[in-house]
């Protein structure tokens, strides 16, 4: 059977962020075009806060993303990329950021060298750092101004790389960053109505669970990740079109014994404060009895990927909308081909090397 890689997509909160700086940004500039051609007013006055408020809430947002991505280094580019655009798209992010940092920053700087107040939503003052200075604003207006238009360069640039990437060379490099579901739409060419979709999935984090069971000087013992994220786009008619993603805080490890879950977080076993997450993705399933299916798929752990095969079951109750589903599954791994056993802990005398995984998945349909 011939199957295709699943996406290693970005974090969903980096995606997020991606996509809500892209449509301020947007609005931003928009309305920044609009406010400048306007006539001296109270109006004008509120607008010109409103755009220095948004401005703020933009540096804020960038900074935010910044120490997310840090935190959140970004899946691998594709293998096929020669190492030129591979230079030219690190170089691209770089502009994009330090354009987005700019933009803001020089924002703040022509309002409080005009000597006007800077009132933030209308809830305070901005307290300004420096004296009213009409050169300094003026000059700064120019930088302004030139810096939105690098900044529109960049992105067109940007996006049209996105673009040839997704329709040209038909890779992965646009749906990594795209919703779950928008992936999964552009991924099988159902942008257009009237195609059969796969049902979208809200997890019931109350009712679920992901669960593991390892051994220690002999005895088995089981612990929990109890903070996790599982998004299900998954139908049993269309299994052509289903998709699951599923990231882990490795941190929120719980296994009854505190002197053992601070082993496991160690920088030896699942090391948390290198590898803050552990993801599972899949989007090749198929049949394998009633109610019986499996999913392949990539699990990832400290950044090592292996493709696996996990079975589950899949019970659904209900019809349309109100339908409820449970999922559950197993999968057995050896920790250590995923390098979780560095230095002392690589000997599996006193911990075994083998995992077992369990979940079990309630969810209800999108809209239920």
């Amino acid at each position: 059977m011939s199957v295709d890689a699943p996406v290693q997509r970005y974090h969903f909160v980096q995606r997020g962020l991606h996509w809500l700086l892209a449509l301020v940004l947007v609005g931003q500039g928009i309305f920044g075009l609009y406010m400048v051609t306007m006539e001296n007013s109270p109006q004008k006055i509120e607008f010109y806060n409103l755009h220095k408020s948004v401005g703020l809430t933009i540096l804020v947002l960038v900074l935010l993303r910044l120490i997310w991505r840090w935190r959140h280094p970004a899946p691998p580019l594709p293998a096929h990329m020669p190492q030129w655009e591979r230079l030219a798209a690190r170089t691209s992010h770089a502009l994009l950021y330090i354009l987005m940092l700019a933009m803001p920053a020089t924002g703040l700087i022509i309002g409080f060298a005009s000597g006007l107040p800077t009132v933030i939503y209308g809830l305070f003052n901005l307290p300004s750092p420096i004296p009213a200075n009409e050169d300094l604003m003026h000059s700064m207006s120019a930088v302004h101004f030139y810096l939105a238009a690098a900044l529109l360069l960049v992105v067109l640039v940007h996006a049209a790389a996105a673009l040839r990437h997704h329709f040209v060379l038909k890779d992965d490099v646009l749906r990594r960053m795209l919703p779950l579901l928008a992936g999964g739409l552009l991924a099988t060419g159902l942008l257009l109505p009237g195609d059969a979709q796969a049902t979208e999935w809200q997890t019931d984090y109350e009712e679920s669970r992901l669960t593991f069971i390892g051994s220690q000087s002999g005895d088995e013992f089981e612990g929990e990740f109890e903070d996790f994220t599982a998004d299900i786009v998954f139908d049993p008619e269309t299994l052509e079109d289903s998709r699951v993603e599923v990231l882990i805080e490795t941190a929120s490890v719980n296994s009854g014994s505190s002197q053992r879950d601070n082993s496991i977080r160690d920088e030896g076993l699942l090391d948390v404060e290198s590898y803050p997450e552990a993801s599972f993705v899949a989007d090749t399933f198929w049949e394998t009895g009633e109610g019986q299916y499996e999913a392949e798929g990539e699990l990832t752990l400290r950044e090592t990927t292996r493709e696996v095969t996990l079975p589950f079951t899949l019970e659904i109750e209900g019809e349309g909308p109100e339908r409820q589903a449970r999922a559950e599954g197993e999968l057995t791994i050896n920790r250590l081909d995923y390098g979780v056993g560095q230095g002392q802990w690589e000997d599996t005398s006193q911990v075994g090397a083998e995992i077992i995984i369990r979940f079990v998945i309630h969810a209800e349909a999108s809209g239920s």
